[in-house]
């Protein structure tokens, strides 16, 4: 299942959007490996693929992975420089603690609007609970 967001801001030549989706995770996989290999997607379609930051965020109920990349694509037709936030958060079946679920939301936006957009993507991102998905 997949989810997109979409925020126009006057006088943008791009549209920052969100997206959503998730995936249940074997053991065998941890948040490093998925963002690992979302990278690794990104460079398939994208170019000069950076990531700026990655950390992650320890909580006992849902640990989480943030990593930025910058990077460039064709956009509308034109080559653009691009940003992307990316959150993996784990969620735990509450009825079955063996069957974890990763939850991805990813912010892309235009380099020159990423920090007008960001602080909404992380009030956004502090919305996600269990109850809420």
């Amino acid at each position: 299942m997949a989810f997109a967001a979409v925020r126009s801001l006057p006088k943008a030549d791009f549209v920052s959007n969100i997206t959503i989706d998730g995936e249940l995770l074997p053991d065998t996989v941890n948040l490093n490996l998925l963002a690992d290999e979302s990278v690794r997607r990104l460079i398939e379609v994208a170019e000069s693929v950076v990531v700026t930051d990655r950390r992650e965020v320890f909580s006992d109920a849902a640990p989480a992975l943030i990593q930025v990349l910058s990077f460039s694509a064709i956009a509308g037709g034109v080559r653009r420089k691009l940003v992307q936030s990316q959150m993996f958060l784990v969620m735990v079946d509450v009825k079955d603690s063996r069957r974890r679920v990763a939850i991805r939301t990813v912010l892309t936006t235009d380099v020159n609007q990423y920090a007008s957009v960001v602080p909404e993507y992380q009030i956004f991102l502090r919305s996600i609970r269990a109850d809420t998905l």
